[in-house]
């Protein structure tokens, strides 16, 4: 997200590394669920963009990118009380969770509900 406003090109290991260490992500519990905020601005629905999506892959790509954000995201997960999902939470981030509960479903699967999500988020998106 933070790349893509500030025009960083997702393919550079340095910038994307600057960008997790000079800026703060935090999390805050709302009636309809859990808000993300970016240095005190709410980013919930902008990181779940289609460009922003599509450029994840490409940015965990970066080795020491993803070092920035494991550390962060065991940093989160120490704080106790948080539910994480993602491809290696419950192996690289949290190998050692209290819970860990893995969900199997087929690539059509998966994408039939990320559109649903995104349909009732009001996010165009094709399926």
């Amino acid at each position: 997200y933070l790349a893509l406003q500030n025009q960083i090109d997702i393919q550079a290991e340095e910038p994307l590394v600057a960008l997790c260490v000079n800026h703060t992500i935090s999390f805050q519990q709302a009636k309809n669920g859990q808000r993300v905020f970016i240095d005190g601005h709410e980013v919930t629905e902008a990181i779940r963009q289609p460009d922003v999506t599509n450029a994840v892959s490409a940015v965990s790509k970066h080795a020491k990118v993803r070092e920035e954000m494991v550390a962060l995201q065991q940093k989160i997960g120490q704080a106790g009380g948080v539910v994480m999902d993602g491809r290696d939470i419950g192996t690289a981030v949290l190998p050692k969770a209290e819970v860990k509960i893995f969900l199997v479903a087929s690539v059509e699967e998966r994408a039939e509900r990320r559109f649903k999500e995104n349909q009732e988020k009001g996010i165009e998106t094709d399926f």
